[in-house]
């Protein structure tokens, strides 16, 4: 039997100093060391946490950033999914409740990507 290591893309609005954000840095340095291939995918390059990004993680930067603002996770989302597609993840990782109005744009657009959110 082949085993193949998962590709899991961790979404992000930002690099905000936030809890969800400290656990997405924790499990990717750890899916790292466990030889996935992790890609960040971040609506702006802005926030105190931009320098935890683990070593081995790849970073795809939207272009243009969105920032949060009143309607932003709606259109991070569909930014987003042009990037899910050539990346072609086996996994999403959104990180909170903050986030997770990101999954019902995904799952329109990619209906067969497996997506994992945290809820607290």
């Amino acid at each position: 039997m082949r085993v193949t290591i998962p590709s899991i893309a961790i979404l992000l609005h930002d690099f905000n100093a936030g809890g969800t954000e400290a656990t997405a840095f924790r499990l990717a340095e750890e899916w790292v060391a466990r030889g996935c291939r992790v890609t960040f995918v971040v609506g702006a390059d802005a926030g105190a946490m931009r320098n935890r990004l683990p070593s081995g993680a790849v970073l795809r930067l939207l272009d243009p950033p969105i920032r949060r603002g009143m309607m932003s996770r709606w259109r991070l989302a569909r930014a987003m999914v042009p990037i899910l597609r050539q990346v072609r993840p086996d996994i999403v990782y959104i990180t909170g409740n903050f986030h997770l109005w990101l999954a019902p744009a995904i799952d329109r657009a990619l209906p067969h990507l497996r997506i994992v959110a945290k809820i607290s």
